[in-house]
């Protein structure tokens, strides 16, 4: 099978993933809010988030495995692939030990002395702090065999395993309201449950891979290889925890949990709009990957800045209807929403552009393995939002939302930094290619929500189901329409016609 028609199958795989958890999703968010409360909610977002600060260690081992794993692939060496497996596996039960210590010491200071929760909640929000250790424990042993599934492309099991976890976590929700304990823990230990169930599933599956075998292997040489290349990328995600997870520890010390829950919601849909180019961008990666192993960079190339252009469009389309509808949205979906989940929601769509266009780029500079610089550059700026974040809201008291701005601010940067070093790595005319594509897309953009803003001032009534399918429709016509007509070149038409042309009965 052929690269594009690899992708195109694993992007359908991946899509339909996708359509089916952000449905289980919304729903779910709707019943756990209206089971757990808006303090508890909050209290759940905080906890989690901060026990996710560990993980930034295995979040870096997790694209060191798909980028080795894909590397040797691309190289047809099994006895290679072998030894990259065991050596990763080896590297991860030394990572829980390590993360194991930090969580059960500074871990538990951190919640007892630092987070603001209320104090009939304390203990159970210590409950949920063990739980969501375990359930972490066991998403850092699924990465090795999830990676293996994803630089073999088998995007299908991956689909199928998220779908049946989003159903099970739904059946948590129902669980929730018949089982007479408290709910706040019951909710973070049936998610340890299911967390565990699936990385079960995980390690079974990949067994039908020859690399696969699990086993402990220590080996000087490729250990150093990869936590060098780990090393950059870990200094990288750090940055991610101080822009993510660190500025929400920010907002629980001085705005409270509520304002948690409102950061809770807004990234959750934040989350699930993403995942639609997440998706996409993924069935690319391995691709990008073997296609730089084995010299074939025109290939990449163009693989890296078409699935670049498509995920911006992908969000164009879907973010500038949302971004109008959001207060409409989050009423119908939510039972109780909490101040500035709308704002919040609609100032991360604006980040989510910005996301969307640097991710392939990003894939394209891992895969050459010379990372420092490019790391370095691209965490700067997240430490020093991080920082404004701290000091506007200590000394100038800042509103809730400045740290939303800066987190836009943020991406904004990384995404010129992602484009100056693909050009330094690739592509000395990489001016000359991208910038008709950024004119053409901010064309869209501009005109899209324009027409929308103008359906939004004149016929929007929030208390009108009927003028908000109308100006949503509207937006997404619109959208839709602009990104075919001047997003897309003839050549990308053409085989969008062709593709839906074949996909005609009797043809």
């Amino acid at each position: 099978m052929g690269s594009n028609s690899t992708v195109a199958k694993n992007t359908l795989f991946l899509y339909t993933r996708t359509l089916v958890t952000v449905g289980v999703s919304l729903y779910a968010t709707r019943i756990v809010l209206a089971t757990l409360g808006v303090v508890d909610f909050g209290v759940y977002n905080v906890i989690g988030g901060f026990v996710a600060m560990f993980t930034f260690l295995t979040s870096t081992m997790s694209a060191a495995s798909t980028r080795f794993f894909a590397f040797e692939l691309g190289k047809g060496d099994l006895d290679s692939q072998r030894h990259v497996f065991k050596v990763t596996f080896t590297i991860y039960l030394i990572l829980i030990a390590a993360i194991l210590l930090i969580a059960e010491t500074v871990g538990l200071w951190v919640v007892a002395k630092v987070l603001v929760i209320p104090p009939e909640r304390m203990t159970a929000a210590m409950a949920v702090y063990q739980y969501s250790v375990l359930s972490m424990i066991f998403s850092i042993l699924r990465i090795p065999f999830n990676a293996a599934f994803i630089a073999h492309e088998r995007m299908g099991f991956f689909a199928y395993t998220s779908v049946i976890e989003s159903v099970l976590k739904l059946l948590i929700v129902f669980l929730l309201v018949w089982i007479p304990l408290d709910k706040l823990e019951l909710y973070a230990a049936l998610t340890a449950i299911v967390t565990g169930a699936i990385t079960a599933v995980y390690w079974l599956a990949a067994r039908k891979f020859s690399e696969c075998r699990v086993g402990i292997e220590v080996s000087g040489d490729k250990m150093r290889e990869i936590l060098s290349y780990s090393g950059w990328n870990l200094f990288g995600n750090f940055g991610d925890i101080f822009v993510d997870q660190g500025m929400n520890i920010l907002l629980n010390v001085v705005f409270g949990p509520v304002v948690n829950a409102a950061r809770g919601i807004a990234y959750n849909v934040k989350s699930i709009l993403i995942n639609f180019v997440t998706g996409f961008q993924m069935a690319a990666q391995p691709q990008i990957t073997m296609h730089y192993a084995s010299g074939r960079l025109s290939q990449m190339d163009r693989l890296v800045l078409q699935t670049s252009k498509l995920s911006f469009l992908l969000m164009l389309v879907l973010t500038v209807p949302a971004f109008f509808c959001a207060e409409w949205v989050l009423r119908i979906w939510l039972p109780e929403v909490p101040p500035y989940s709308v704002l919040f929601t609609r100032l991360l769509m604006i980040e989510i552009l910005f996301l969307s266009m640097g991710g392939t780029f990003h894939m394209a500079i891992n895969a050459t393995g010379h990372i420092s610089r490019f790391i370095i550059y691209l965490t700067l700026p997240k430490i020093l939002c991080f920082g404004l974040a701290y000091a506007g809201l200590k000394f100038c008291n800042f509103p809730p939302e400045y740290v939303i701005w800066l987190c836009i601010l943020s991406s904004l940067l990384c995404a010129g930094i992602k484009f100056a070093y693909y050009r330094k790595f690739f592509y000395n005319d990489f001016i000359s290619e991208i910038s008709p594509v950024i004119v053409r897309e901010t064309i869209v953009l501009c005109s899209a929500a324009a027409v929308t803003a103008v359906f939004w001032f004149t016929v929007f009534d929030s208390a009108s189901t009927v003028s908000v399918l109308a100006t949503s429709s509207a937006g997404f016509i619109v959208a839709a329409g602009l990104c075919y007509t001047i997003g897309l070149n003839s050549d990308e038409r053409d085989a969008i016609n062709r593709m839906i042309i074949s996909r005609l009965p009797g043809k």
